[in-house]
Formats: structure tokens, sequence, C-alpha cells
């Protein structure tokens, strides 16, 4: 059976949030995207960084717990999926909010 540290889990954590450059990704998203959609991928990453924390830390017995921190980043992908689609929606049709 492996067995891993609280640290080597931290560790591994931090280097799979920090290897999917989702900090670069967020600040491209800031200077191209119009404000909704800046708004709602700021709560992902946000999240993201939560679940980063929790998966870190917890207890791997905590299933309900690991549970609500797996569907509240599901949640949050659906919801600027949601919001990027009506962006470019609005952008074909010569609508879009306008950038941040």
């Amino acid at each position: 059976m492996l067995s891993t540290t609280a640290a080597q889990e931290r560790a591994g954590a931090v280097a799979a949030f920090a290897g999917c450059n989702l900090g670069g990704t967020r600040q491209w998203i800031h200077v191209l995207a119009s404000t909704d959609v800046v708004q709602a991928a700021g709560a992902v990453f946000y999240g993201l960084r939560r679940a980063r924390d929790c998966v870190a830390t917890a207890d791997q017995r905590d299933l309900q717990g690991l549970r609500a921190v797996k569907d509240e980043a599901g949640t949050l992908r659906h919801r600027v999926r949601e919001v990027v689609r009506r962006d470019v929606r609005d952008l074909l049709a010569g609508s879009a909010s306008g950038s941040a």
C-alpha cells in the first residue's frame, strides 16, 4: 500500500495547480474576455484553489467533504462554460458585452 505524508499531498496538489498554468490562463482571460467571463473564470480559479487546499489537507476518508469540493468545482466549471458560450453567441451576433 502506498502512503503519502501531508507535506507530499500538499506539494503534489500545488504542483498540479501550477503545472496547468491556471494563473497564466486567468491573466489572459482577464485581459481578453468580457466582464462576465472574467468573473466566472475568477470564481473557477478560486474554487480550484480551495479544492487544491482541501485535497492537500483533507482526511481521505471524508468522502462527503471531498465530494462537496468536487461538486463545487463542477458547478463552477459549468457556469463558466455557460457564460463563455453566451459571450461567443453574442459576439457572433454582434452584441457582445465588451471586454473587461
